[in-house]
């Protein structure tokens, strides 16, 4: 009687079997890597939305009560694809304290609108 012989090799079958496996495990990874841009890049605006905000508001809170209420209390601008509006609220909320508000407005890749606001009170009494 005659011993089988061993295999030395994989079938066909097995073959394609592991590429089809292979196959769909780099798709899951393609898939995975554009994700992980699309949430960078939106990092990255926010990230920059919240500079642009942070900036405006250390500018107002830096300036002196009376330079803030006798100042521009409303302004708009255009900054590489935000729009930063900021706006002083004098009288809240109560007298002698005002409101600074900050917003910033982005699209993203899509065309759906975000916005990133800040707010700080200030008193007449306290000096930057």
């Amino acid at each position: 009687m005659k011993r089988p012989r061993k295999q030395d090799g994989s079938s066909l079958i097995e073959v394609v079997v592991c590429m089809v496996i292979l196959a769909i495990g780099m798709i899951g990874g393609i898939g995975m890597t554009q994700a992980g841009q699309t949430g960078l890049e939106a990092g990255r605006r926010i990230s920059a939305a919240t500079g642009f905000a942070q900036a405006k508001m250390e500018e107002k809170v830096s300036m002196t009560y009376s330079e803030l209420v006798r100042g521009d209390l409303e302004g708009r601008e255009d900054l590489d694809g935000f729009v930063r509006t900021w706006e002083v609220l004098p009288g809240t909320p109560r007298s002698r304290c005002l409101t600074i508000h900050v917003a910033v407005e982005w699209p993203d890749k899509t065309g759906r609108p975000h916005r990133l606001e800040l707010a700080t009170l200030r008193s007449e009494g306290v000096v930057p």
